[in-house]
């Protein structure tokens, strides 16, 4: 009701800050937020990956193209980083470590996506624990136990199975160099170095993809001695590192 008030406040914070950002309702259910754009003349859209539709993100488009503010930003938030993909999941890696992928520690990034899958892992939990108290009692009912730290293995390696019979060679290969990382053991360490060498099969030669078949390789060796495993991985890489192209 008196915008000429808030005109004012923001000319004096102007003054006193290099930047002053206003915490908006949401877009398309207020009709606050279009008056205040229209006020302030310049706006950031943040969307929550998984959690907005297409749909919503162009009547906000359409809603914003009609205010016809000064600039328009947007910011993507929650983008799972065991999801990404492609340039993305290397954006995400790069910022969060603030190192080229190129040169990002490999044991480091196993970690990080690992820290990720306990965190989401530790929201859905929560958000179970929350809805069921917040039931009536009459409508509570004996609810499955979330996956304790020892199935993880086991969740690990049916996603990994998942991904390979989908021919999802990449992730399934990830999923594996994380349970190589979360159960370290002869098994998983053969497993992550056979789906790696896998992926470069159905690829171009990658010397990361490679360098890091070859870790697990050494891994394996160091766990079990020369054997049969040691010896068949190591004629798999071989063939590999010398097919033609």
């Amino acid at each position: 009701q008196r915008l000429d008030r808030l005109h004012q406040a923001v000319a004096e914070w102007s003054e006193q800050y290099e930047y002053v950002l206003v915490d908006l309702p949401p877009l398309l259910l207020s009709a606050e937020a279009e008056m205040l754009i229209e006020t302030m003349g310049q706006v950031f859209l943040l969307v929550e990956a998984q959690a907005v539709n297409r749909g919503e993100i162009s009547r906000a488009k359409r809603l914003l193209q009609k205010i016809d503010p000064q600039a328009v930003g947007l910011f993507v938030n929650k983008v799972p980083l065991s999801r990404g993909s492609g340039h993305m999941e290397h954006l995400i890696i790069e910022t969060i470590s603030r190192s080229q992928l190129s040169r990002f520690r490999r044991l480091a990034e196993w970690k990080l996506r690992w820290e990720m899958w306990l965190t989401e892992r530790s929201m859905r939990q929560s958000e179970k624990a929350r809805d069921k108290k917040q039931r009536p009692p009459s409508a509570r009912s004996d609810e499955p136990r979330a996956t304790a730290d020892k199935d993880l293995p086991q969740e690990l390696t049916r996603q990994a199975q998942q991904a390979q019979q989908a021919g999802k060679w990449a992730e399934a290969s990830q999923l594996m160099l994380e349970l190589a990382y979360a159960a370290p053991s002869a098994d998983s360490q053969f497993n992550a170095a056979q789906a790696l060498l896998t992926q470069l099969e159905h690829s171009e030669w990658d010397a990361g993809l490679a360098r890091l078949a070859r870790d697990c390789m050494q891994q394996l060796k160091a766990l079990e001695g020369a054997s049969a495993r040691v010896d068949k991985l190591c004629r798999d890489y071989q063939q590999l590192e010398e097919r033609p192209g």
